[in-house]
């Protein structure tokens, strides 16, 4: 078995564990039972990269692998959604989205965590939007730049998953400007 499938099944388990035993309905165990996605998701390169993280990798240094996704907001999403995200098949899928990474610099990645409120239930901008407030432009070899519009944000390149950024906006988007 690979480590990524064995990181699949546990931290559904410890998810399902969590939910048959009625834990999310008491907001003191949101943050643990999200931790366990979290702690449990992989890191699958899309190839896209942000141009200081290619110059990172130019001058023989490591880029920072971002996800794409906020894995514990994206915990969030998927108990509050339990019904669908309760099959193992379908859990699948949407770990396999939110295991997407982006290499940025380290530097990059804290502007990009700004954007995430004082917990992982509260998020500041909506996810295919953080890399254009943070002026971060991408590329990805035989691909190009996800370039934008004048006044337009950057193209967000990523797979989001169905009703993703719908919640984000009804539950978890804040007006806080920080």
């Amino acid at each position: 078995m690979k480590k990524s499938e064995s990181k699949k099944r546990v931290s559904f388990s410890a998810i399902r564990g969590c939910m048959d035993d009625g834990l999310w309905d008491l907001v003191l165990h949101r943050r643990d039972i999200t931790r366990q996605f979290y702690e449990g998701i992989g890191k699958a390169k899309t190839g896209w990269m942000s141009l200081e993280a290619m110059d990172l990798i130019a001058d023989g240094r490591l880029p920072t692998a971002d996800h794409v996704l906020a894995p514990q907001t994206t915990a969030y999403f998927i108990c509050d959604n339990w019904d669908t995200y309760c099959d193992f098949d379908k859990y699948c899928e949407i770990w396999d989205i939110a295991s997407q990474t982006c290499d940025v610099t380290s530097e990059q990645n804290q502007m990009l965590r700004q954007w995430t409120g004082k917990t992982s239930a509260e998020v500041l901008c909506p996810i295919n939007e953080r890399y254009s407030r943070c002026d971060i432009r991408l590329y990805k070899e035989n691909t190009g730049f996800n370039d934008r519009v004048i006044h337009e944000p950057f193209n967000y390149p990523f797979m989001i998953p169905e009703g993703y950024l719908d919640y984000e906006s009804k539950t978890l988007l804040s007006e806080e400007v920080k």
